[in-house]
């Protein structure tokens, strides 16, 4: 186990990759894929698991103590924020196990599966890039950069509910939301340093955090498109944005030609340096994947998940005035 007193922000990291991704040895199951530094997620600023464990009462006849402690099936809960910096988003890469051009959309993500993985490094590093388990150089120094001391490994994972903010003080934001039914604490074997591995010999790991670029280094990939680095007010793109025209002065600014909406909230659409002619002070937009669960005699796990609510999609702007709206969709572009 791991040595560590403490567990702060520099010794976790946090991977998603589709179900049944094998860690750098092959192992992980018939048609699994290599777990790798792009399974890793950047600007993550916090992690969340929570576990219900469901447990139903039987009593009897003839004592008042309890006869039986039913347990039922563990819901696990996980709950991850990031600030959108141009990398990939939670949402994108829980939500990789799917398959041709047609299935691209949120119904297909909507169905597909993910593994995470929440890897606990070394605290006396000060990245887990180059963390070794318990402070102690492994005996292959070439897997260095794959030294998770303990993971928590949640395995079946389906996307639950997305939301995007976008503030005027402070980051703009996305927060997932992962539901599923199996975690695992898994630890690193004296020879297995680069993986994790439980007491039933079951394989899964951390691997090349140092490869993803957590090696002291890392800055937001939107640095390189000189986008602003983490998303801001200001790196909103009202131009290419679609704003509602039931919202007071949109589509009454200079030169505007598209009643739609699109890049109306600007004074002069042919002169976007003039600024926008509506101010909007916030902008959210939540997504609630409903799901049920489907049950069946002689097995005592799910059989199913269920997508009941295909979308439920919620997004509002909070204008300067006092007014908030409400709409089924708002497109608004990020320099990204």
């Amino acid at each position: 186990m791991s040595n560590n007193k403490r567990i702060f922000y520099a010794c976790q990291a946090v991977a998603l990759s589709k179900e049944g991704a094998m860690d750098p040895n092959g192992n992980g199951g018939t048609g699994a894929t290599p777990l790798t530094a792009d399974n890793f997620a950047h600007g993550v600023q916090s992690v969340g698991i929570t576990t219900n464990f469901n447990l139903e009462q039987a009593f009897e006849l003839a004592q008042i103590e309890i006869y039986e402690n039913i347990e039922g099936v563990p819901d696990v809960e996980v709950t991850l924020e990031k600030v959108l910096d141009g990398y990939p988003l939670l949402y994108h890469l829980a939500t990789t196990g799917i398959y041709g051009l047609g299935q691209t959309g949120i119904a297909a993500r909507a169905d597909a599966k993910c593994d995470l993985h929440l890897g606990i490094f070394d605290s006396a590093a000060n990245n887990v890039g180059s963390a070794y388990i318990n402070g102690s150089e492994p005996l292959d120094t070439s897997n260095a950069n794959r030294s998770a001391e303990v993971e928590v490994y949640c395995s079946g994972m389906f996307v639950s509910s997305v939301s995007y903010t976008v503030p005027v003080e402070g980051n703009a934001t996305e927060s997932v939301t992962l539901v599923g039914n199996n975690k695992e604490w898994l630890v690193a074997g004296a020879s297995r340093f680069d993986r994790g591995v439980n007491i039933d010999g079951d394989v899964v790991g951390s691997t090349d955090a140092g490869g993803a670029g957590f090696d002291g280094t890392d800055t937001p990939l939107a640095y390189q498109g000189a986008s602003g680095g983490v998303q801001r007010r200001e790196d909103v793109i009202l131009l290419g944005s679609i704003l509602p025209v039931s919202i007071k002065g949109v589509g009454d600014g200079l030169n505007v030609t598209k009643p739609s909406g699109y890049g109306n909230g600007l004074i002069d659409f042919n002169v976007p340096a003039k600024g926008p002619i509506v101010h909007i002070q916030n902008f959210t937009c939540s997504t609630d994947f409903g799901r049920k669960t489907s049950l069946s005699l002689a097995v005592r796990f799910l059989t199913s998940d269920l997508l009941v609510s295909l979308l439920r999609l919620l997004a509002s702007l909070k204008l300067l005035r006092p007014l908030v709206i409400s709409l089924v969709l708002t497109n608004l572009v990020l320099q990204t």
